[in-house]
């Protein structure tokens, strides 16, 4: 069963109310907010205002000083279906998987699904110009993590290449992954002579593990079609590696922007970022 998560590490002692017994097998994630509290009170709020059956509802739990109001138990019932309903898409270019390319896996994605990424039988890896416009959905690489030491780095062995795509049929530089939709993650992939554009919509996009080489443009930016920056927030980058590139390896305008435990090779810019509320720690250029 997938596992929607939640870091409840500042609660392990919370009394009266306990997700575990009420849902063994799920951990309720709402990403971007401050607290559980928070997460607990928006969550079912949205769910109040939305629904008028008195059924529903019950009593205000606590904890030390925190008041979880009324809870919604149908609103946490959903979550826990969604889970339950949650598919692996396997993407094969030898058609092992469910998928020969990362663009029909995630036409056929819904919320919640995660699409697992095999390594290409070409070692120049995936040739593609991926759209993601469905939300809360996962791009796994099937291979470790990237990982970098003072002087060298090793990549996931998953590639999508921006060379010779439907993009641009002779040339470098395409964009391999658009993402306008929110809470996509992107995992232990390598992205190679391309970029990534993240595009309205697109709010809290999280890149972990990845390698991106060599972009011919800015390797992650907040831009739409027409090249114009625009303000998606709540980007995060944690664990990464970048080497080269002819500009920034991160130019994005977002609020509540995160970048962790990231390491940058000969990189021209570095990174730009307007937005408040960037936080950052551990990462070295």
């Amino acid at each position: 069963m997938k596992q929607l998560s939640m870091d409840i590490t500042p609660f392990k002692n919370w009394r009266k109310l306990s997700l575990s017994r009420l849902f063994p097998t799920t951990i309720i994630h709402a990403r971007g907010l401050k607290s559980f509290n928070q997460a607990f009170v928006s969550l079912c709020e949205q769910k109040k205002n939305n629904s008028h059956n008195a059924d529903v509802l019950s009593y205000c739990y606590h904890w030390g000083n925190f008041e979880f109001k009324r809870v919604w138990w149908l609103c946490l019932a959903v979550l826990a279906s969604s889970a339950a309903n949650a598919a692996t898409l396997v993407v094969d270019s030898m058609g092992s998987g469910t998928h020969t390319t990362i663009q029909a896996a995630v036409d056929a994605a819904t919320a919640g699904d995660i699409i697992q990424i095999n390594p290409h039988s070409d070692s120049k890896g995936y040739r593609e110009n991926v759209v993601v416009n469905t939300a809360n959905i996962i791009l796994r690489g099937n291979t470790n993590g990237a990982t970098a030491s003072e002087d060298s780095q090793t990549c996931p062995t998953a590639v999508i290449d921006g060379c010779e795509t439907a993009e641009d049929s002779s040339g470098c530089g395409a964009t391999q992954l658009l993402i306008s939709a929110a809470d996509v993650t992107v995992e232990r992939l390598t992205f190679r002579h391309g970029e990534i554009r993240i595009d309205t919509g697109g709010d809290n996009a999280t890149f972990s593990e990845i390698c991106v080489i060599d972009p011919e443009n800015d390797a992650i930016q907040t831009t739409n079609g027409s090249g114009d920056q625009v303000r998606v927030n709540g980007i995060s980058v944690d664990r990464s590696v970048f080497q080269g590139g002819r500009s920034q390896n991160i130019a994005i305008v977002s609020n509540n922007a995160s970048i962790t435990a990231s390491t940058f090779f000969a990189a021209d810019d570095g990174i730009q970022i307007y937005g408040t509320d960037f936080w950052q720690y551990h990462w070295c250029m």
